[in-house]
């Protein structure tokens, strides 16, 4: 992104694009809440999104980016959330090679 307006740009192309193909489901998810089974704990400066890697869907994954990739301890609202709240059974820690 080179300026504020790539990112006004960016939010067009999405409602129009994406959101126009993937009505059905955003709407459902907002509706019926999300449920995924794993997450996700990436580098805050990971440069792709886990999703995008993992070719997972809107609402698949929980997804927790920080820096230095921790691990939040069990108290984090983060953490206490997806197992509870999201019923993830599942956590992967996402890290780059650099």
């Amino acid at each position: 992104m080179k300026n504020i307006d790539d990112l006004v740009s960016g939010l067009r192309y999405f409602r129009s694009a994406y959101y126009g193909e993937q009505r059905e489901l955003v709407e459902r998810l907002v509706r019926e809440g999300q449920t995924p089974k794993v997450m996700v704990v990436a580098l805050q400066r990971l440069a792709c999104r886990p999703a995008i890697v993992t070719d997972c869907a809107p609402g698949d994954l929980f997804v927790v980016r920080n820096v230095a990739n921790l691990v939040p301890p069990f108290e984090d609202a983060a953490a206490t959330m997806a197992p509870r709240r999201r019923s993830s059974s599942r956590c992967v820690v996402c890290t780059s090679s650099t």
